[in-house]
C-alpha cells in the first residue's frame, strides 16, 4: 500500500482543522456570558502549551532520525571508487540490487529527495502544533482576567482546542506513518 502524499494529508487535514475553527467560533459567539471558569481556562491552556509542544517535538525528531538514516544510506550504498582487478564488468549486488552501482552523485539526489518528501510530510502538523501551543501560551497568563471579560473568545479557543487537537494528532502520526521509512527500498 503506497503511503498518501503529503499535500493530500495537508489538504484534508489542513481543511477539517479550519472547518473546526470556524465550527468552534461559530458556537462561541452564542455565549452570553463566560462558559468556563478560570480554574478550567488555566488547566486547557496548560495542556495546549505541553501537549502540541510534545508532539511537534517528538514528530521533529522522528523525522530527524528519518532524514539522518536516508543519509546514512546513501552513504552504505556509495560504491567503492577501488574495485579488484577483473571487476570492473561485474555488476555489484548487495542490498538495493542495481543501485550500488550507480554514481554516488544520483545516490545523494535521491538522498536529497527522500530528505525533502520527510521534512514536507512533518512540517505542516508541527506548525499547527506550534501555532497552539503559542496561543495556549499567549492566553494563558490572562486565563483570570482577560478570558473572563473575553469570553467569546476563550470559549473559541478552549472549542479549538479540544475539537481540533485530536485532528492535528491525527495528522502528525500520518505524517510519520506516511514517512520513507530506511528499511524499505524505495523503488
Amino acid at each position: 500500500m503506497r503511503p498518501i502524499p503529503p499535500s493530500v494529508l495537508t489538504f484534508s487535514f489542513g481543511s477539517l482543522f479550519g472547518l473546526t475553527v470556524i465550527v468552534a467560533r461559530a458556537i462561541a459567539v452564542t455565549a452570553t456570558e463566560p462558559w468556563f471558569s478560570p480554574a478550567s481556562t488555566t488547566l486547557v491552556y496548560l495542556a495546549g502549551v505541553v501537549a502540541p509542544a510534545s508532539a511537534a517535538i517528538s514528530a521533529v525528531y522522528i523525522a530527524a532520525g528519518r532524514a539522518a538514516l536516508a543519509g546514512h544510506r546513501s552513504e552504505i550504498d556509495v560504491p567503492s571508487r577501488r574495485r579488484p582487478a577483473g571487476s570492473e564488468d561485474q555488476p555489484r549486488s548487495g542490498p538495493g540490487g542495481d543501485r550500488a552501482t550507480r554514481d554516488p552523485m544520483s545516490l545523494r539526489a535521491e538522498t536529497a529527495e527522500a530528505q525533502r518528501r520527510i521534512w514536507t510530510a512533518v512540517a505542516p502538523p508541527v506548525v499547527i502544533a506550534f501555532v497552539l501551543a503559542g496561543i495556549a501560551a499567549a492566553m494563558l497568563p490572562g486565563a483570570e482576567g482577560f478570558a473572563t471579560t473575553n469570553y467569546g473568545l476563550n470559549a473559541t479557543f478552549i472549542l479549538t482546542f479540544g475539537y481540533g487537537w485530536w485532528l492535528v494528532l491525527l495528522w502528525t502520526m500520518a505524517a510519520i506513518v506516511g514517512l520513507p521509512s530506511p528499511h524499505r527500498d524505495p523503488s
